[in-house]
């Protein structure tokens, strides 16, 4: 395979790295991140919360939520099989402003004021 068939394929280097430079850049030690668990390998375990269902059942409120591929997967699982959660995860990105997207990788910080307290739920 040729360097730019590699280059190509090396979605670490393109997409990974630098969506964890940025969580480096953007969070600080006393940041919560809400991330599937590979983001751990790069940012650090110590401020990492992994729960795709967005604190449906733990009610944990992450400072920054970062939805990658296996995020995207669990979210269709969760339109198919589980539509509380499902509502639940739509309405609690709502909360979060989108400040980081490429490639596979989609940062949200939370909004100091949230539109609506989607901890409550039956509504």
């Amino acid at each position: 395979m040729a360097l730019s068939g590699r280059y190509k394929l090396n979605s670490y280097g393109r997409s990974f790295e630098p969506a964890v430079a940025f969580l480096k850049q953007t969070t600080n030690p006393d940041s919560v991140v809400l991330a599937s668990a590979d983001t751990g390998f790069g940012l650090g375990f110590d401020k990492l919360i992994e729960d795709n269902r967005l604190g449906y059942y733990s009610h944990r409120i992450p400072d920054f939520i970062v939805v990658d591929e296996v995020y995207l997967d669990a979210f269709e699982g969760h339109r198919i099989h589980r539509p509380d959660v499902d509502r639940f995860v739509k309405a609690r990105l709502k909360e979060y402003a989108l400040i980081y997207d490429h490639d596979y990788y989609k940062i949200y910080r939370r909004n100091r004021i949230a539109p609506q307290d989607v901890t409550s739920r039956g509504q």
